[in-house]
């Protein structure tokens, strides 16, 4: 019996599970914390700060940036964030635009947009599962196969930035934050009304982070391409790509994405 195997026989199932949830949340194609629980707290605050410096250096006030928690202490997103910007308070949902995929996953791009398949071995046999655009049957059968018949040939594969890629990524992350964002303004009225209390926040923003280094050098021509979904809840959406060293000017690239609201929505 292999080592690792060995290891892997001797620890519960319990255990295996809290281990993959370690892994799979790590991020290592970000320059912030990893996404495990409370690194991805701190992490949100570190983008929302950087972001601040940038709208600082244009004259705008940001101020008071803190996690949005409830009474008790534990996070309340979404928003994730809570800032004093030009003496509004506002909520910022923070996320990222990133398709790095690790060990023991590939890419995939199909008519129903992007998925990444994962695999995990566990008694010897692999276990599969899918995120985002979830694939046919017979379509994910025929990745399952490919991967147990050499899973180190597909490890880690790379589909490089297009701008169909974007569009359909970047639509996906809108959508999918300004949903569950609506649920949640729904779920906050009911509770200033049960409460006989107003809502403090008074504009969300959505802050969308990109570390990836080909994105970039294509980032203001896709945007100027790119044909976005319309919005009922954010004020505003913004991408901040990663840090660009420059002496003492370096600095974040921004994007203010000029969206269009949809008609029963209100400023």
């Amino acid at each position: 019996m292999a080592k690792d195997e060995r290891i892997e026989s001797d620890m519960t199932e319990d255990a295996l599970t809290e281990l993959e949830r370690i892994a799979e949340g790590s991020r290592p194609h970000s320059p912030y914390f990893d996404n495990i629980h409370p690194y991805q707290e701190r992490s949100e605050i570190a983008i929302v700060e950087d972001w601040a410096k940038e709208m600082r250096k244009l004259g705008h006030s940001v101020c008071k940036i803190r996690l949005n928690v409830d009474e008790n202490g534990s996070p309340d997103d979404p928003p994730d964030v809570l800032a004093n910007i030009d003496g509004t308070l506002v909520g910022i949902e923070v996320t990222h635009l990133v398709e790095h995929v690790s060990e023991n996953q590939v890419r995939i791009m199909s008519p129903r947009g992007i998925t990444i398949m994962k695999w995990k071995k566990r008694r010897g046999e692999l276990l599969f599962s899918c995120s985002d655009a979830d694939l046919g049957e017979d379509e994910r059968k025929e990745y399952e196969q490919r991967i147990r018949d050499d899973p180190r040939m597909h490890e880690g594969g790379f589909m490089p930035w297009t701008l169909e890629s974007f569009n359909e990524r970047l639509s996906q992350i809108i959508r999918k934050k300004d949903r569950r964002l609506g649920v949640k303004k729904k779920e906050v009225i009911q509770r200033h009304i049960n409460q006989g209390t107003s809502g403090p926040v008074q504009e969300y923003f959505l802050l969308i982070f990109t570390p990836e280094p080909y994105l970039l050098e294509y980032l203001d021509t896709y945007l100027n391409e790119t044909v976005l979904p319309r919005t009922k809840h954010f004020e505003r959406v913004i991408m901040m790509g990663d840090y660009i060293p420059d002496g003492d000017s370096g600095h974040h690239p921004v994007f203010d994405l000029q969206l269009p609201r949809a008609a029963n929505s209100r400023r």
